[in-house]
């Protein structure tokens, strides 16, 4: 596993999509060939991976089913959605989540 990446939280939706950009560009820099690429984000963090999700696939030609989303917690944002079916993207919330 790699925890070297980590988001502020900035709560913003240019602030999700410049962190998503540089989620990419951490992957890609750190990613073992043939290794399959698993993301996990809490809260807002969960859009931010399924937006870097998106930019793998569309941009730098990663095959879909490579990619494993954990979103823990994550709102809904109509602007952020998988573009991508294929992706495996697993969500859980807690019952009593406010926020969501």
């Amino acid at each position: 596993s790699d925890t070297g990446f980590y988001w502020t939280g900035e709560n913003s939706d240019s602030g999700r999509e410049s962190r998503a950009k540089q989620l990419v560009e951490y992957v890609l820099k750190n990613r073992k060939p043939g290794e399959p690429i698993s993301l996990v984000g809490h809260s807002h963090g969960g859009n931010v991976a399924i937006e870097a999700a998106n930019i793998l696939v569309r941009d730098h030609k990663i095959q879909p089913n490579e990619i494993n989303i954990v979103a823990l917690n994550t709102p809904i944002q109509k602007e952020i959605t998988l573009q991508n079916k294929d992706i495996n993207l697993i969500t859980i919330s807690a019952l009593d989540e406010l926020i969501q």
